[in-house]
């Protein structure tokens, strides 16, 4: 039966883990070919496939080890794995995946050293840490593993919302272990529904006399707080340019009438200084504006620079 085949393949990758070590934790290939491959391969992968996988998957930000693509649409990954060698802490792939995919509209990633394997959902409205949505590794209990590794599926990533398998009690886990050969479905998590209070910037349109939010949660996890209205312009630079999305070099960036929105010193379109200028990193804004036009002017800022407005979250005050 399948999850049969399943557990016998962990107890194999355990065995080759412990007698291999030393080679695999010098070479990422070699790890990918003694422990991934044969773990997606079991999961209904073919690797041989590119409308199934594709290696070395340029996303414009670098490249993605391995682009799964399922759910009839070869378009857009599904989700993009990046391969680490084995040993090396997984966590050293969390910030590379996320700009791959965020580049590319990907929704979900996960990092694996063959070992350890988590899954992050990409868009996810929190920071970082907790856009972790199944975790496992070989050297757990092969059962709870096994039922883990199904969100991996492919069969899963047929539908829109991959479901995570719910791991059971004993007794049930022992039951699906020897009765079924399908993966356990699952009700998909209550935590990737949007709270009231935390919606995307696209849909955010402030009144005049409103108090500012309490701050911006960006694609990659980064949160900033806003304490006043200005600070949601300043907040979109600042992390424009610590991604590497802005640079002095870009300036000025032009509003759609020519106006100056980023300037690389406070002088504006027709030659006149800003009247109340705030300096972020090597670049400046204008920040003599109503919150309207605070609000305005970031997603201009953004847009121009390429970034979808629904992957920026406004955290509104409770």
């Amino acid at each position: 039966m399948w999850l049969d085949d399943l557990n016998e393949l962990v107890g194999t990758l355990k065995e080759r883990i412990e007698q291999h070590k030393d080679v695999l934790g010098k070479n990422e290939t070699a790890t990918r070919y003694a422990l991934i491959d044969p773990l997606l391969t079991a999961l209904g992968w073919d690797l041989q496939d590119p409308g199934q996988v594709q290696t070395e998957y340029s996303t414009g930000d670098g490249r993605a080890d391995y682009a799964m693509l399922a759910g009839g649409d070869t378009s857009r990954p599904r989700l993009v794995i990046e391969a680490k060698k084995l040993g090396r802490p997984i966590s050293d792939g969390i910030n590379q995946s996320i700009t791959y995919c965020v580049g590319r509209g990907i929704p979900y990633f996960v990092v694996t050293n063959g070992r350890d394997w988590a899954a992050y959902e990409t868009h996810k409205p929190v920071p970082v840490t907790d856009k972790r949505i199944v975790d496992f590794s070989l050297t757990d209990p092969a059962q709870p593993t096994v039922m883990k590794m199904l969100w991996l599926w492919r069969g899963n990533f047929e539908s829109e919302s991959p479901i995570v398998p719910v791991i059971p009690d004993r007794p049930a886990l022992q039951q699906a272990a020897t009765s079924t050969s399908q993966p356990v479905a699952a009700a998909p998590p209550s935590s990737v529904q949007r709270p009231d209070r935390n919606i995307p910037l696209d849909e955010f349109n402030p009144n005049r006399g409103d108090p500012p939010p309490a701050a911006l949660l960006f694609p990659d996890g980064t949160e900033e707080k806003i304490a006043e209205w200005y600070r949601i312009q300043a907040s979109v630079v600042r992390w424009l340019i610590d991604t590497g999305r802005l640079r002095e070099a870009d300036c000025p960036v032009k509003g759609p009438k020519g106006g100056h929105l980023v300037a690389a010193s406070p002088i504006g379109r027709y030659g006149k200084n800003f009247i109340n200028p705030k300096q972020i990193g090597n670049v400046w804004i204008e920040t003599s504006r109503g919150a309207t036009d605070h609000a305005r002017t970031a997603k201009k800022i953004l847009k121009i620079r390429d970034v979808d407005l629904s992957d920026v979250r406004v955290v509104m005050e409770t």
